[in-house]
């Protein structure tokens, strides 16, 4: 048949969104309407929805002549806004039509009741299968969960950024929109950050006791925003240190201010870049090598400085390839000797 609208159950449009019950004869909301489907690219449309007095109807939706067969399977996400729950309205619907021989269609069909409407949890729809990126339940996956694995790529490993998609459809579930996953891994990359500059603390105290500087300060431990995150200080010099920290290898690009950009230009400066950080038996581990980016820096900045007029860049990224490391040198110190005391529950991807 060549469907030309769907209905969703008035029953349970009301349970997801409650302020639905209020005005349900009369109220219309606009929404974006994202749709993918086998062998197409993602069709997008906008309109009026209206919740009848028998149904929600998505008049129109489906692009003609699209033909839905009896027995696919609709995977379809109400997205809403900010508001509490109470108050939530619909903003937006991502569908994903899986139709037979599309990866997951049996495992689908087998939670549905026959020509009905099931609410399906996101935990058990992500375990279900290793799916396929080309697919359209994937598809509609990273289409719902984009933006969110590029805040972290940089300072998570592989298996970390398979939960990505998991928090972004449980804060999807929770509130409506994708913010409450993107706070958290917010709050995962400062852990990671300041995961990374406690284990330089402790091998730079290492270093000093060894004289090979006669003293340092942890500079970002007062002032988060300076150009540098520790100072080491020799009777000649000082020289500004900035941590970078990754739980993955060391080759994965980093992102460098043009605050620090400029700090290194005018002063002696390394970038220190912690790897393969991971914490095991009570301890902070990881991989640390050294460079002086000055190579870099001067043909950046003068790049930057030929930025068209009223465009400024804040950051930019450098692929560790592209500098001179010193040999890796193994560190590691208590995990107690971080100075926060909701560190571990930061760090940890699946925590609320």
């Amino acid at each position: 048949m060549r469907q030309k609208a769907i209905n969703l159950d008035q029953a349970k449009m009301k349970a997801l969104f409650p302020a639905l019950a209020t005005d349900a004869n009369t109220a219309s909301y606009t929404a974006r309407v994202d749709v993918f489907v086998r062998d197409m690219g993602v069709l997008v449309d906008e309109q009026a929805i209206t919740l009848s007095q028998k149904n929600w109807r998505l008049n129109g939706l489906l692009p003609g002549p699209l033909v839905v067969n009896p027995g696919d399977v609709l995977l379809c996400q109400i997205l809403g806004d900010d508001a509490p729950a109470i108050d939530r309205l619909p903003t937006g619907v991502a569908l994903a039509v899986v139709q037979q021989g599309d990866q997951g269609f049996e495992w689908l069909r087998s939670k549905c009741p026959r020509n009905g409407f099931a609410i399906l949890d996101d935990d058990e729809l992500l375990d279900a299968e290793s799916w396929d990126p080309a697919g359209p339940v994937w598809r509609l996956i990273d289409f719902l969960t984009q933006g969110l694995t590029g805040l972290v790529d940089d300072v998570l490993d592989g298996a970390d950024n398979a939960t990505i998609p998991r928090l972004g459809l449980r804060s999807i579930e929770r509130t409506g929109t994708t913010r409450e996953a993107v706070e958290k891994l917010s709050r995962v990359r400062a852990a990671i950050g300041l995961g990374g500059e406690t284990l330089i603390d402790a091998l730079l105290e290492r270093k000093r006791d060894a004289g090979e500087f006669e003293s340092y300060e942890w500079v970002a431990a007062l002032n988060a925003t300076a150009p540098v995150d520790f100072r080491a200080y020799n009777r000649q010099t000082t020289l500004g240190i900035e941590v970078k920290t990754t739980k993955g290898s060391h080759m994965k690009k980093f992102a460098i201010s043009s605050a620090e950009l400029r700090e290194a230009q005018s002063a002696p400066y390394e970038i220190w870049r912690v790897s393969t950080f991971n914490v095991q038996a009570e301890e902070l581990r990881g991989s640390v090598r050294r460079t002086d980016p000055r190579s870099l820096v001067d043909r950046t900045l003068q790049w930057l400085d030929t930025s068209p007029e009223g465009v400024g860049v804040t950051s930019v990224e450098f692929a560790p390839a592209a500098l001179e490391w010193s040999e890796a040198e193994e560190a590691a110190c208590p995990l107690s000797r971080v100075p926060s005391d909701n560190w571990s529950r930061e760090m940890d991807l699946e925590a609320s």
